[in-house]
This record gives C-alpha cells, sequence and structure tokens, in this order.
C-alpha cells in the first residue's frame, strides 16, 4: 500500500524573507537574491526552483532593505496641490504611466493650497525617494534647500522653479497675450483678467502679458 508522502513543512508566520527562501532551497541568501533578479550566473534551473518557492511562499522583496543597499528606491514622489481641476487627474494617470514604463513607481502626497511645508519634504526624503515633481503648488525656498541638499531632483509642473529645479509648464505669457488679443478683436475696450493665486508664477505671468498687451493697444491696464 502506497503512503501519501509527507506535506512540506510549513513557511514561518509573518512576511517570508530572503534567508527563509535560502534555508529552504538549500543555498546561500545571496544566491537567492540574484536567482530572483534573473542573474545568468545562476543556473536556468536553480532559477526556476527559487521562483517556485518564492511564488508558494507569497515572497515579495524588501524595498526599504534594496534602498540602503543599491542607494536608490525606484520611487518618485509626487507632490499635488488642490485637485479640483480634471488637468491634474490627467497628469497623474500619465505620470503613473511613464514610471511604470521606466521601472519606477509614483509616492502621492496630498500638500493641499498654498506654499508646501518643509514637513511635506522631509517625508518624501524619509521615504528615500529618487526624485520629486511638484504640480499645481508652492514650493518653499527652505523646502527646495532641502531637497537640493539632499541631492533629489526637482521638477516643477505647471509652476516656475525659482530656485533649485526645473519646470515645465505652459507658455503663460504668451496665453494671457492670447486672451487679451481675443478680447481686443471683439471690441472690448474694459477687459479684465480673473486670476487664482495671486502668488503662483502662472497668475503672475498670465496677468503681466495681458496688461502689456492691454497697454499697447492704448487702453488703461486693468
Amino acid at each position: 500500500m502506497d503512503e501519501t508522502p509527507p506535506a512540506p513543512p510549513s513557511w514561518p508566520a509573518g512576511r517570508v524573507t530572503l534567508q527563509a527562501l535560502a534555508q529552504r532551497a538549500g543555498v546561500a541568501a545571496s544566491t537567492v537574491s540574484r536567482a530572483l533578479k534573473d542573474d545568468p550566473r545562476i543556473s536556468p534551473e536553480m532559477r526556476a526552483r527559487i521562483a517556485a518557492l518564492a511564488a508558494e511562499a507569497g515572497y515579495t522583496p524588501n524595498i526599504l532593505a534594496r534602498t540602503l543597499v543599491l542607494g536608490r528606491s525606484g520611487l518618485i514622489g509626487l507632490v499635488l496641490g488642490p485637485v479640483e481641476n480634471p488637468f491634474y487627474a490627467e497628469l497623474m494617470q500619465q505620470a503613473v504611466a511613464q514610471a511604470a514604463a521606466r521601472g519606477h513607481r509614483l509616492l502621492l502626497l496630498h500638500a493641499g493650497p498654498g506654499p508646501i511645508e518643509d514637513a511635506t519634504t522631509e517625508a518624501l526624503l524619509q521615504y528615500r525617494v529618487d526624485g520629486c515633481l511638484i504640480t499645481s503648488a508652492e514650493l518653499s525656498s527652505r523646502a527646495a534647500a532641502i531637497c537640493a541638499a539632499n541631492g533629489v531632483p526637482l521638477v516643477m509642473v505647471n509652476r516656475v522653479a525659482r530656485e533649485h529645479g526645473s519646470a515645465v509648464s505652459c507658455d503663460n505669457r504668451a496665453t494671457g497675450e492670447a486672451l487679451a488679443g481675443f478680447l481686443l478683436r471683439a471690441g472690448h475696450r474694459r477687459p479684465a483678467i480673473i486670476l487664482g493665486n495671486p502668488g503662483s508664477s502662472t497668475s503672475a505671468e498670465r496677468a503681466e502679458s495681458f496688461a502689456a498687451a492691454i497697454r499697447r493697444a492704448g487702453l488703461p491696464e486693468p
């Protein structure tokens, strides 16, 4: 009479570690690490065996430990201001897709209205982000300096970086001039412009070019 083979030993309770996988496979932890990265120095048979064990155990890499070893996290911080504007929802979707295509993930923080506080920047750095996107929000000078001091690349989206960063933005001056031209061609002689946050670079540039176009037309400045 055939005997039922003994069940394989169960995995330890809690998160399965690289060391637990190595012990089950009977190899060094470094071998498991290389196998899970498809390192050609590990035989295809051993890579397949370790991959099967990892799937059985539900193993996931410890990203924080990998960050300490490699010095990079694969995370891009995305800081959002007020998100009522659907433009920023679409921007976030595209940022997620573009980051994923390059092997990165987004860490999303909602800053709300007003300047981004230093605590928000420090929270990003605690997760050791590899870079930071700031959208529809203002960055305090000290927050920008914190990023610069820690070597974190910073890109402002739809805002102009006053220091320590790059920017991707609409041509707000051309927009303000186009708005003024539209009103002037329609015969309006007392044009006005309604702006959002007066302290933002977006509002300031649009207002300046709008007013300049009105002055060139010989009309009182709005």
